[in-house]
């Protein structure tokens, strides 16, 4: 029995991903997106010459504005291309919306509120701000497209892979990247390739949005099989479970935020490549430090890979030692469950596969390469060793709290992990010194040792003096609401969610929670109209919200 139900999972989880790319193929844009991570494609042959002098020179759009643009150049008789003045564009009507969105529709999410909703640990670093923007500005001064509101910040992140760069211009650089970066040259071609993508409008994707819509119906057929399988065994309690299930791990159903594959193509991790050096020399940079940026990307990813790898193989284990236990016992509710979990790290793995097509870093540094040897070869390279500036932001006063503050929060997370309390209690008593006593991530290991002491007044009060911080995580927000309402602080519970909900501006997993909320203060009205809003807005969340609107309590913080 536990090898079927295990194999019955990833069957199911196989079949929601292949009714996911199948839905795409009769497209026009899917087979360009096709095209676009296919691993023999080289961006760098597409043209001659400098890349950066294939751009046409002028002004930044921002994303959203562009395709009313060229909506709006189509009714005309004109061609998408033509309207907006960017290379690489694709002329499939398909693509673009049906009608103009209204000048209320067109609003760029707030990068920076973004980034403290993935990465929730934004540091609050104006030394270190001010030294990667001066960077930015004389890599943007070189840059055919003027006008782009790029801006860095540091987050907290130790993954060296996880710079990220959204819509708005607002670009997030793990502390990690800072501490491991040799040279200024090297940091300049990675904030270089952030930038890229923003100039090159790599957001603006059609089918992304699409590719996300397709996947979240292919899920849903996945919960629906689910569902049927429950019935099958003739056990009610099983089809109650099933209908609980509206997220089926994060492998498969977490398009909100990511999507299917990672945030950008091959062919727009190629042109970010291939801008980002051109940029960096342009800047007076050494080109030889972006293959030293590539080459720890590379170990980076390496690393990242074999962990991940060991905490799949042993959770797996688990999850179907469990299942097969509970399958024998004829306690098919908790098979269900397991075959759930096991469905999603199917999807993930499925997902994977399918992702290999965005290049890793090794195949990148080797495009590079030959870019280089075409185009820059010849040039007077610049001296490096440009790293006065870096080592004098890393070793301020305030650079080097942040960091101490967040080794500090990290190790108290480690060791009440290993359950040693009074150690953890040290290290989060350290963590939240000086300049860091409203941090996030500092009053966040504060707050989860004195919760797991069962001081959960001064659980509360730590999230609490992290609200008062310039930056304030948006895991900071869920926490503090779930703690109040627990306690019977129901009034500042709705209170806290309603801030973020506006402070976030309306994030999809706020929906339920204050639904919920709503629905047991006897507020149905609103509850219901929050809850056609979300089914409206966000498909992928409507079936929590309309559970949460019969009040349902779902915790989607542990989606």
């Amino acid at each position: 029995m536990r090898g079927t139900v295990a194999e019955l999972g990833g069957r199911i989880a196989m079949s929601a991903v292949l009714a996911a790319v199948l839905t795409l193929a009769p497209h026009g844009p899917a087979f360009a997106f096709l095209d676009s991570i296919n691993p023999f494609a080289d961006t760098k042959d597409e043209f001659e010459g400098k890349f950066i002098d294939s751009i046409e020179p002028g002004a930044w759009v921002p994303p959203l504005e562009r395709l009313a643009r060229e909506h709006q150049a189509r009714s005309g008789g004109q061609s998408a291309g033509a309207a907006s003045g960017r290379m690489g564009e694709d002329d499939d009507s398909a693509a673009v919306p049906a009608k103009p969105p209204e000048p209320a529709e067109i609003k760029i999410p707030d990068g920076l509120a973004f980034l403290r909703i993935t990465q929730n640990w934004v540091a609050d670093s104006p030394v270190m701000e001010r030294y990667l923007n001066g960077i930015g500005a004389r890599l943007l001064a070189t840059s055919p497209v003027t006008g782009a509101p790029v801006r860095y910040y540091v987050t907290a992140s130790e993954d060296f892979g996880l710079a990220e760069a959204l819509p708005d211009g607002a670009v997030g650089i793990p502390m990690a990247i800072l501490q491991n970066v040799g040279t200024e040259d090297e940091l300049a071609y990675i904030l270089a390739h952030e930038a890229a993508h923003v100039l090159l409008e790599h957001h603006d994707n059609d089918w992304f949005q699409k590719l996300n819509q397709n996947f979240v119906a292919a899920a849903e057929l996945a919960v629906g099989t689910a569902a049927a399988l429950a019935q099958q065994f003739g056990d009610n309690r099983l089809a109650q479970a099933a209908l609980a299930v509206s997220l089926i791990g994060e492998g498969l159903l977490f398009v909100t935020d990511k999507g299917l594959f990672p945030s950008f193509t091959r062919e727009q991790e190629d042109e970010a490549d291939l801008l980002g050096f051109d940029l960096t020399v342009a800047a007076g940079y050494n080109s030889q430090a972006a293959f030293d940026a590539m080459e720890k990307l590379q170990s980076w990813q390496e690393s990242a890979a074999v962990l991940k790898a060991k905490k799949a193989d042993t959770q797996k284990a688990q999850i179907e030692q469990e299942m097969g236990s509970a399958a024998n016992r004829g306690d098919f509710a908790t098979a269900f469950s397991g075959m759930v979990k096991r469905l999603g790290f199917a999807a993930d793995e499925a997902t994977d596969e399918i992702s290999e097509g965005h290049r890793d870093a090794e195949s990148r540094t080797e495009s590079l390469s030959d870019y280089y040897f075409r185009e820059h070869a010849d040039d007077d390279a610049a001296p490096l060793m440009r790293n006065v500036e870096l080592l004098r932001a890393l070793k301020s006063s305030e650079v080097a709290n942040i960091v101490a503050g967040y080794g500090h929060a990290r190790q108290a997370l480690a060791l009440l992990s290993d359950g040693k309390l009074s150690e953890a209690q040290k290290a989060a008593g350290q963590a939240v010194s000086g300049r860091m006593k409203h941090d996030s991530l500092a009053r966040y290991a504060f707050f989860k040792t004195r919760l797991t002491q069962g001081k959960k007044a001064k659980a509360i009060a730590n999230l609490e003096l992290a609200l008062k911080g310039p930056r304030p995580a948006f895991a900071i927000y869920r926490q503090l609401s779930n703690l109040y309402w627990e306690s019977g602080r129901r009034a500042e519970s709705v209170k806290v969610l309603e801030s973020a909900f506006e402070e976030f501006d309306k994030p999809p997993p706020l929906y339920p929670d204050i639904i919920y909320r709503a629905f047991s203060l006897g507020d149905t009205r609103k509850a219901n109209m929050m809850s056609l809003e979300c089914g409206v807005k966000h498909r992928d969340m409507r079936d929590l919200c309309q559970k949460a609107a019969q009040g349902l309590a779902i915790d989607t913080a542990q989606q």
